[in-house]
């Protein structure tokens, strides 16, 4: 019994959670005449920039280690 009371109250506050923030506070924002961006471009791209560097770097990594471990192997295979 104790555990439906946890889940109700947690759907419940879940619920209120996100009509407060999805519903109250742009319309907040739009009676005060604020603009309500959330998602800001520039950001989002200068991220997106960062991640594929990151990526690239990680993968030219990935592609020594695997050259090194290549030339290791032929070079074990050479002396059998």
């Amino acid at each position: 019994m104790d555990e439906k009371l946890v889940q109700i109250l947690f759907m419940i506050v879940l619920t209120l959670y996100i009509l407060v923030k999805d519903a109250f506070v742009p319309l907040i924002k739009k009676l005060n005449g604020t603009k309500h961006n959330p998602i800001n471009l520039d950001r989002f791209y200068q991220s997106f920039l960062d991640f594929k560097k990151a990526q690239e770097w990680i993968n030219k990594k990935f592609e020594k280690n695997i050259e090194k471990l290549d030339e290791r192997l032929d070079s074990l295979e050479r002396r059998k």
